[in-house]
């Protein structure tokens, strides 16, 4: 027994449960540091979507178009970069490494929220502009082959 009237055995959690609450904890760590990024990137895809509706009528395709692609591919460039220099911004790396989860870990959890987040960014993307422009799909300047090869090169430059 111990101080607090515990037993030894049940204060040491089996290593598969204390591995799967680092787990859960370090998704949760690296959503919370892409969380500005998604916001501040949609945010600047809505406004140009409200500034494509005042464009003319020529020129109202190309700029949600460009609203379409850019959120998801500035997420792309932009959250591999921001997750790794805020370990070293904060210094914990360091930390990371001493718990008992290996790098791979680390690194997967990264990738996973990375994906998660940009899969959130593209359904973001295009319900921006299908609220904004419905008429946009039906005269693409661009066919669905094009945002296909689009999609799967932002999950490419992505990882």
């Amino acid at each position: 027994m111990n101080r607090l009237g515990d037993s030894q055995r049940r204060l040491t959690a089996p290593q598969s449960a204390r591995a799967g609450s680092y787990w859960s904890w370090l998704l949760f760590k690296e959503a919370k540091q892409l969380a500005p990024l998604v916001i501040a990137l949609c945010a600047c895809g809505l406004v140009l979507h409200l500034l494509g509706c005042f464009v003319r009528e020529g020129g109202r395709a190309d700029v949600h178009s460009g609203a379409l692609l850019m959120v998801p591919l500035l997420f792309a460039i932009g959250a591999g970069p921001m997750l790794v220099s805020q370990e070293k911004e904060q210094r914990t790396l360091s930390w990371m490494g001493s718990l008992p989860i290996g790098p791979r870990s680390i690194v997967l959890s990264k990738l996973i929220v990375c994906v998660m987040g940009l899969v959130l960014s593209w359904v973001v993307s295009l319900a921006f502009t299908s609220a904004m422009a419905p008429s946009f799909f039906n005269s693409w300047s661009f066919g669905k082959i094009d945002l296909l090869y689009w999609v799967s090169g932002t999950f490419a430059l992505l990882s």
